[in-house]
């Protein structure tokens, strides 16, 4: 478990410093890339502390997964935006 949480702080302060250095390129849609940087870093207490379930169905991890997918859409549309820039900057 300790390593998978310093790899996953390690890629989040991977992408913040690609973040910070590529700010200029990313400005018009930089809060979502901000937000899928740092939601899973904020989500990360739900992976490491345990609780019991809400109502026999909502624990700690399920709270965790919940938190992660909104990432892939915000992923998935910065990468749509950049190839966007890109296609019309030719």
């Amino acid at each position: 478990m300790m390593v998978a949480v310093a790899l996953g702080v390690g890629a989040g302060v991977a992408w913040l410093t690609w973040f910070v250095r590529h700010l200029e390129e990313c400005r018009s849609f930089a809060w979502k890339v901000l937000v899928a940087i740092l939601l899973p870093l904020a989500a990360l207490p739900f992976e490491l502390l345990d609780f019991p379930p809400i109502g026999d169905l909502m624990d700690a991890h399920a709270l965790w997964h919940l938190c992660t997918v909104p990432v892939q859409f915000l992923t998935y549309d910065v990468v749509l935006l950049r190839m966007r820039e890109a296609a019309a900057s030719r």
